[in-house]
């Protein structure tokens, strides 16, 4: 980069341009480099260069540089905090994640499936029931739990932390049941050694046209495996058809 180039004259269009470029960079030294001449200019105060600075950091898990930023923003930017949030999430900081989370809601952020499902995806690595139950009382209140995505992480959430009976409740009514949903209740099932129950919500999957993934079939194998050992003999012998189509959505 030429030291002596004017960021100054830039116009938007270029500005833009600049934005796009440094999303793409590889290193920290060249955000820092970057950074280092917008410093220089009076571009640094327009929100739209911090909150592409705040990306950019967060980006290159550069996140005390990105904090640095958005903590210095006076006027908040969802977009920066939603990448925060998720950078922290995916380098396994669930605590910050939930923090900053919690931050959105007191700045009043108007909240989206998305950076919803990290949150509570945080507390189930956490196992973090308490705050994952919080956070599912503030989505009644908003009808957010409604969303499928969040309803699928909430029975994800209840399943791994063992808390069954909430688990089948959400499940039930959810207005649109993914398969991960699906997968999620047979796992919470196989947690308290239900294994019954895995092959009957199986086969209710199977006739309501839900089309099992190799996750599904091997969790039901395993679980009977482990407190069944016989029933899977058994279980093949039972219904030759119902294997056939076992054997069918394994192809």
């Amino acid at each position: 980069m030429n030291k002596g180039f004017d960021f100054g004259q830039l116009q938007y269009g270029e500005l833009v341009g600049i934005r796009s470029l440094s999303h793409e960079v590889k290193f920290l030294e060249d955000n820092q480099m970057v950074h280092t001449c917008l410093i220089k200019t009076d571009l640094m105060v327009d929100i739209v260069v911090r909150s592409s600075l705040v990306r950019t950091y967060a980006k290159c898990n550069s996140f005390e540089y990105a904090i640095q930023l958005f903590d210095e923003m006076s006027d908040k930017d969802i977009a920066c905090l939603n990448m925060v949030i998720s950078c922290y999430h995916q380098s396994g900081k669930f605590e910050e994640a939930l923090r900053y989370f919690g931050m959105m809601r007191r700045y009043g952020f108007e909240l989206d499936s998305v950076i919803i499902t990290t949150a509570i995806s945080s507390c189930v690595r956490l196992f973090n029931l308490e705050r994952g139950r919080e956070i599912h009382k503030e989505l009644i209140n908003s009808g957010f739990w409604l969303d499928s995505f969040v309803s699928s992480a909430l029975v994800d959430m209840y399943g791994e932390c063992g808390h069954l009976e909430m688990t089948i409740e959400v499940f039930e009514q959810m207005p649109k049941k993914f398969v991960v949903a699906w997968n999620s209740m047979i796992t919470g099932y196989g947690f308290k050694g239900d294994c019954f129950s895995c092959i009957q919500l199986f086969k209710r999957m199977y006739n309501e046209g839900v089309k099992p993934t190799l996750t599904t079939l091997s969790s039901i194998l395993i679980f009977m495996n482990l407190f069944l050992p016989g029933l899977l003999q058994s279980s093949v012998c039972y219904s030759s058809h119902y294997s056939i189509r076992l054997h069918q959505l394994l192809r």
